[in-house]
């Protein structure tokens, strides 16, 4: 069945200790990017073949369920660069023309060449003195991510980061089945506390659980998918849902390529990470394909 998907959904435990107090008094001002890496790394290596696979076909339905509609209207609760990751790239009060891009591989390849990463990160050193990757700057959007993309690729995992910035975080792939290789992270924002666009933020999150929401197990249809089955774990789709996203770039400073995404463990290979720290973030729109 074309419509056939395996959803395959994971708990995460996150477990990290580290001295706070000696940290403060003897680390840079860089050493806290790094603990910040150090918690992502925890909560993205998960073992991927803890929980058997299901498999959840699409049907159709009139409405998306009440119980999505809390996840809607959160707002944005991080604090690391908050106003570029809840801002839109502009030029006045209208957003910037969206770029088309047919792959992801076409979105990385134009990116390595226009907007290399390492020098993005000097350029900043070199003209703020400080460091694009400081844990507490809330720098507003570069003129580098004052771009507007739209990118056709598969759904191929979803996380909604519940206990940090309410964020959905969508990988993005090429291919949809496997690794899916490249991938591409895309983030849905939660709402932004300026309340600038904040319809748009609402019809973007709208759009991902529409996407999503009418999904049900293949063998029980009873039990659709909820929000508890990506609520700070990944949810996974095998074949990937073919969509169409767009939004705006953004050069995550804190995590270097590759430690972004579900990687794979010792019983499972799938790897869904990417190879690049750019994001399209926050997402303008879902747009649900078919094939």
């Amino acid at each position: 069945m074309a419509n056939m998907l395996r959803f395959i959904y994971i708990s995460v435990f996150l477990l990290v200790g580290y001295s706070s107090a000696q940290a403060q008094q003897s680390a840079p001002e860089d050493d806290a990017v790094t603990q910040v890496e150090a918690e992502e790394l925890a909560r993205e290596s998960i073992d991927l073949g803890a929980v058997e696979p299901k498999t959840f076909r699409a049907v159709n339905i009139a409405v998306v369920p009440s119980e999505w509609d809390a996840l809607i209207d959160l707002e944005f609760g991080g604090s690391y660069r908050r106003d570029a990751k809840t801002s839109y790239a502009t030029k006045g009060n209208r957003l910037v023309a969206f770029e088309s891009f047919k792959s992801v591989s076409d979105l990385i390849y134009d990116i390595n060449n226009v907007s290399e990463e390492q020098s993005i990160k000097a350029a900043f050193k070199e003209s703020t003195g400080r460091s694009l990757g400081a844990n507490k700057n809330n720098e507003p959007r570069l003129d580098v991510e004052n771009r507007n993309v739209m990118l056709t690729g598969y759904i191929r995992a979803v996380k909604w980061v519940a206990n940090e910035d309410q964020d959905f975080h969508v990988m993005i792939c090429e291919g949809n089945m496997k690794d899916g290789h490249p991938c591409f992270t895309t983030e849905v924002s939660a709402l932004p506390k300026n309340g600038v666009r904040i319809n748009d933020f609402r019809r973007a999150r709208k759009e991902l659980i529409a996407v999503m929401s009418d999904f049900v197990d293949e063998t029980d249809p009873a039990k659709p998918l909820k929000p508890t089955n990506l609520k700070s774990k990944w949810a996974f789709f095998e074949p990937g849902i073919p969509v169409e996203v767009s939004g705006s770039l953004y050069l995550d400073a804190i995590h270097p390529p590759g430690s972004v995404g579900p990687r794979p463990s010792s019983k499972n290979s799938l790897d869904h990470t990417t190879p690049t720290a750019w994001e399209i973030h926050p997402v303008w729109s879902v747009r649900r394909l078919v094939e």
